[in-house]
């Protein structure tokens, strides 16, 4: 009697036994899937994928003073810009017309303008330089199909900006601010006859951030404000006419055709960003710490607009190679090859010495930059 009573509580327990089992394994998946999505599984890395070609010294060259225009890696120095092929041989030096002078990147354009007063110089990047009759001192500019879009203050001080044809070598027209109008950036609309000027306007007493847009033709097609008390410095086009703006918290995003604004909250501060396929990559940094980021247009309003990688963490630099299908990140003494949908690693190299600046030079060929040499890495 005994042993029945003890096979009937055994069987009368083995159901509890299987439903506990289930949650438990249902729990562990649950968890796991958390996990994964926060930490992209690694692949084995496969051999071959990325190549570091051999070292080609610097000279004592500061690393800020290479930038790439084009497919085409360039050292710009105090008097000049010096271009190189892919072996690191110098083939060409173009020397700049002032006698002091500060310069910017914008796109694939390198822009020269003397220390004081005004002027400008563009190496485009086809490698050729123009001097330009631009007598207004430059404090931004952006280029595009030998049009010069720049602003600055003219000779009387004056905030202005202009549509400048290189060919002619004259002002399709120019821009007159007032004195509480301050241009703080400048770019042509991709794929459209059309420019955005960034303004910051204080004519209310409170600062105020502005996208102004206008043809080719000087026909200003929008004013948009975006609030009171809150500046964003920096425009970002993501290519398919949605604009991100950006301050060292908050990022808007900013779609002309509806007009509709979203924001969000950037955990962390932006340092670094390029943009692939309507997508912003960035690299943020947090106590300290260097992550990538990646944010995008939402389909769903609840969805956040960033995607974060946990495991892509303490990054030194990253480039975007393949069209926008992968990266290229550093971290410690090891280059990265990534998938950019998933932030799978893809492929591992080691290096010799810490990775100091990625300069993307086409679709699969990065300079590698280290503290006193540079090689180049090749995506197969």
């Amino acid at each position: 009697m005994n042993g029945e009573r003890e096979n009937k509580r055994g069987a009368s327990n083995s159901p509890v036994a299987v439903i506990s089992f289930c949650w438990t394994i249902l729990f562990i998946a649950v968890l796991l899937l958390i996990y994964l999505s926060n930490h992209p599984p690694e692949v084995e890395a496969t051999r071959g994928m990325i190549e570091l070609g051999p070292a080609v010294s610097l000279n004592s060259a500061p690393l800020s003073s290479f930038s790439v225009i084009d497919t085409t890696l360039i050292r710009v120095e105090d008097d000049g810009v010096a271009f190189f092929d892919t072996m690191g041989k110098e083939q060409s030096y173009a020397a700049f017309p002032y006698h002091s002078s500060r310069h910017f990147m914008s796109q694939d354009t390198l822009f020269v303008t003397p220390e004081q007063g005004g002027g400008l110089m563009l190496v485009t990047a086809d490698g050729i330089n123009h001097e330009t009759g631009i007598h207004e001192t430059v404090y931004g500019a952006d280029y595009q199909e030998g049009l010069v879009l720049c602003f600055g203050a003219s000779a009387q001080g004056q905030m202005m900006a202009g549509l400048f044809d290189v060919e002619r070598g004259t002002y399709l027209f120019v821009i007159n601010f007032d004195s509480l109008e301050w241009p703080l950036g400048a770019s042509f609309v991709p794929n459209n006859n059309a420019f955005d000027l960034l303004l910051l306007d204080l004519s209310t007493g409170n600062p105020v951030t502005k996208i102004l847009r206008y043809d080719l033709e000087g026909s200003l097609i929008f004013d948009q404000a975006f609030g009171e008390d809150e500046l964003f410095p920096i425009i970002v086009p993501l290519g398919n006419d949605a604009l991100c703006l950006l301050n060292e918290d908050t990022i808007l995003l900013f779609i002309p055709e509806t007009k509709t604004i979203d924001r969000e909250t950037i955990t962390g501060k932006p340092i670094r960003w390029q943009v692939s396929g309507g997508r912003l990559v960035m690299l943020v940094e947090q106590e300290g710490i260097l992550s990538l980021t990646l944010f995008q247009p939402k389909a769903d309003p609840d969805e956040s607009m960033f995607l974060s990688f946990e495991a892509l963490n303490a990054i030194e630099d990253f480039a975007i190679v393949r069209e926008g299908s992968h990266w290229i990140a550093a971290q410690n003494q090891e280059l990265w090859l990534i998938d950019a949908q998933t932030g799978q690693i893809l492929a591992r190299q080691s290096t010799d010495d810490k990775v100091k600046k990625i300069l993307p030079l086409d679709s699969h060929h990065c300079w590698i930059m280290f503290e006193k040499e540079a090689r180049l890495l090749t995506i197969r």
